[in-house]
């Protein structure tokens, strides 16, 4: 007669041993809408240290025409320059995106995207990876801080829209 307890263990231990996380790196995120009405963003679970990798902005690598071409270009980030080159590229997370997709702006932001090199060296299409500028506590609330040089969406640049970050030296406008 075959067992019908598909556990080998016959004594299982009540209490096992945590299996370890397969990913030890990953970032406990969690989306929420903002108690403000100032939509949906995007907090941490646990804290994170100063310089820590955060989570990468997926979406569509587009030319600057290109997005320049696309409605308002709420949704692409321009790909950060190196020195004092403008930026010929971006990633445009409307269509296909991540948790990044959820992160607003700021004007005193705790993260900062960076372009990295990773499963190749073409330096002209980095990956873009949000890094903690300084320590974020458990439950905050993640932002950055969106730079786009002028004329990068063309000569009908997006309307500019209200900030809501709530910081006490807010600009104004995005």
């Amino acid at each position: 007669n075959p067992n019908p307890n598909p556990n080998p263990n016959p004594n299982p231990d009540p209490d096992p041993t945590p299996t370890p996380n397969p990913n030890p790196n990953q970032v406990r995120l969690q989306v929420f809408r903002r108690a403000d009405g100032a939509g949906w963003a995007l907090r941490t679970l646990a804290p994170l240290g100063k310089g820590k990798f955060v989570l990468e902005y997926v979406g569509e690598h587009v030319s600057q025409p290109e997005a320049a071409r696309r409605a308002d270009g709420s949704c692409i980030l321009p790909l950060p320059r190196r020195g004092h080159a403008p930026s010929t590229a971006g990633i445009d997370a409307l269509h296909a995106c991540n948790a990044a997709g959820f992160v607003n702006f700021a004007c005193v932001p705790n993260m900062a995207a960076r372009g990295v090199l990773c499963e190749h060296s073409d330096a002209a299409l980095p990956h873009v990876a949000f890094f903690a500028t300084r320590d974020i506590a458990a439950g905050e609330e993640l932002t950055y801080c969106r730079h786009v040089e002028p004329g990068f969406f063309g000569d009908e640049a997006p309307a500019r829209r209200q900030c809501l970050c709530g910081c006490s030296n807010c600009r104004g406008w995005i």
